[in-house]
């Protein structure tokens, strides 16, 4: 007998955790009539995803033998197997050979360049309307995504090349990074220098990237204390994007019981949504001051925040926020962060009952002010679409996507005794992890300090303040 788990995806990877080397096998083990490497390399792409088979002749026929291994070729618009040459886009010149083929379902892509997509000819790369018919940089993605079904298999190669550049990059599309709490960060959080970001080489901003994508948040550090110098990090990742707060505020905090102006801070997010501020309330405007009654939440106070995600009331909440203070004199207004994937993880293994409930049971949540009024009504957890019908049924195998919890935004509901009790029995476990102290960071940011969060992601919040 042999037995396979299903619902294993396999190990997720990054960089560090492949820094020993990639997953590959040689090509006479491949082509062994005993099928003992073929199983090997098969076992090699469910377990990472990609695989690389070393030392196979350079020809095309001896390519598309080590593919048959595995699969037939399928033909798309681009054909099915290509032995085509990449164009100087700016001279239409061919200046370089390279091979590449894809399977089960369509589609191609290269290592290199344009595809000229002919089956074993050229075309004018003025066929296809395709941005890897140019010599730029490709944004790690997945092929086909136009298709009603993508391709499955792709297989990639290069038969020569001479010229600078052309690596290939890959992304784990179903790592969601590292799941941490304050004992796994306790040596340091992750972070990067405002002069890295700002390089003209890029390599500084990917590396910020690749933090964000990994942990849910990263800190920049030592950027000019200045709205404008502000921005400038922010637009580095994506526009500000307006919401019923405006796009970017530079705002004061405000006591509330006297409603005089105290300090003053940064804020700005995108997508839509304000920052709940690491110091008090969010007075909003762009530039400009307003009172605080114009706006009911909670993080116009001074009291303590439970760490939550922002804008639970929209359709779509925010993706990335971005929190920054400008000045603080007084005490407390301590950051709090908590990996929401980290505490759906947990719910899983430890109640799987409250799990199941929280990914499939729509909940009610609202934004009131003297001018809004906005609500929504969604799961707390959601998990990836292919498994939502099984999802429904087991609450159990997909992969945690979203986070959307705010306990102050949640609204009032007509339920029965039973429904009451069903619904209290999920939320009470996932209250009790998310205030955990294990779970949860707790620092102050400093003036130079830029904190951006996933917001889909990392929950924040915010200790009492004074000041």
């Amino acid at each position: 007998n042999t037995l396979v788990d299903g619902f294993q995806v396999g190990v997720l990877w990054n960089r560090k955790t492949l820094a020993s080397g990639y997953p590959d096998i040689e090509y006479k083990r491949v082509m062994e009539s005993s099928n003992s490497g073929l199983l090997q390399w098969l076992d090699l792409i469910n377990t990472y995803g990609f695989a690389i088979v070393r030392n196979i002749p350079v020809t095309p026929q001896d390519t598309r033998q080590v593919i048959e291994r595995i699969t037939h070729t399928q033909s798309s618009i681009f054909g099915d197997f290509w032995d085509f040459t990449v164009t100087d886009p700016s001279t239409k010149q061919h200046v370089t050979t390279t091979t590449a083929s894809s399977s089960a379902p369509p589609l191609p892509a290269t290592n290199v360049g344009p595809k000229l997509g002919s089956q074993g000819g050229m075309e004018d790369i003025s066929d296809y309307g395709d941005t890897a018919y140019t010599n730029a940089c490709l944004s790690s993605h997945t092929d086909g995504t136009y298709y009603h079904e993508p391709p499955g298999l792709q297989f990639f190669r290069i038969m020569s090349h001479t010229g600078t550049g052309g690596e290939n990059t890959l992304v784990d599309g179903f790592q969601v990074g590292v799941l941490w709490n304050r004992k796994t960060l306790a040596s340091g959080y992750p972070d990067i220098e405002y002069k890295r970001v700002m390089e003209s080489s890029n390599s500084g901003l990917l590396q910020w990237l690749d933090l964000i994508n990994t942990y849910g948040f990263a800190i920049v550090r030592n950027i000019p204390v200045t709205p404008q110098d502000t921005r400038q990090v922010i637009e580095r990742i994506t526009h500000t994007q307006s919401s019923i707060f405006g796009d970017f505020w530079d705002f004061t905090v405000t006591d509330p019981s006297t409603k005089q102006h105290v300090t003053t801070t940064t804020a700005s997010s995108a997508p839509p949504l304000p920052l709940a501020t690491n110091v008090g309330p969010n007075l909003g405007s762009q530039g400009g001051m307003e009172d605080i009654s114009d706006y009911g939440d909670t993080a116009y106070t001074n009291a303590c925040l439970s760490s939550h995600t922002d804008g639970t009331y929209y359709h779509e909440p925010p993706g990335l926020q971005f929190f920054r203070i400008m000045s603080h004199t007084g005490t407390g207004g301590e950051n709090t962060l908590v990996d929401g994937f980290q505490v759906a993880e947990t719910l899983r293994t430890t109640d799987p009952a409250a799990f199941r409930y929280l990914c499939t049971k729509p909940q009610r949540f609202v934004y009131r002010d003297a001018k809004n009024y906005i609500e929504t009504h969604d799961t707390i957890f959601k998990l990836q679409q292919h498994s939502t019908s099984h999802n429904a049924s087991t609450g159990g195998s997909g992969e945690v996507v979203q986070v959307r919890y705010n306990n102050d935004d949640r609204a009032p509901v007509y339920q029965t005794p039973e429904e009451a009790e069903a619904m209290y029995s999920a939320i009470a476990p996932l209250m009790h992890a998310i205030k955990a102290h294990e779970n949860t960071l707790q620092f102050a940011l400093q003036p130079g300090d830029l904190l951006v969060t996933d917001n889909w992601r990392v929950m924040h919040g915010r200790t009492a303040f004074t000041g």
